[in-house]
């Protein structure tokens, strides 16, 4: 939990604040994990990385949920980078078929 009012997080702060909601431990994340946040933000916005972190992280840490430590981000950096690029990709083709479509 954090003491900073959620209307007033961003970015890595933001994504770090979410991370620590559903590990339901700790207060601060590793270094490490901050360097994750930043590889994902460089692929996609905050509101994109969440999306994609609320899909990835639950299952993670609900079968850690017996173990003495969370698990670290690094077990799911590379599916969220797939599923960032994915979102990219969709995106871009979307925004080719609408302008193909305006075109007509």
């Amino acid at each position: 939990m954090s003491y900073i009012p959620p209307d007033s997080l961003q970015g890595r702060n933001l994504i770090a604040q979410f991370v620590l909601s559903l590990r339901k431990s700790g207060f601060v994340l590793p270094y490490r994990e901050y360097q994750y946040i930043d590889q994902w933000l460089k692929l996609g916005h905050e509101d994109e990385v969440l999306l994609v972190l609320d899909e990835v992280l639950p299952p993670l840490f609900k079968k850690a949920e017996n173990h003495r430590h969370p698990p670290s981000l690094r077990f799911v950096h590379r599916e969220v980078c797939q599923k960032m690029r994915g979102l990219k990709q969709r995106a871009q083709s979307r925004k080719e078929w609408e302008n193909e479509v305006s075109e007509t």
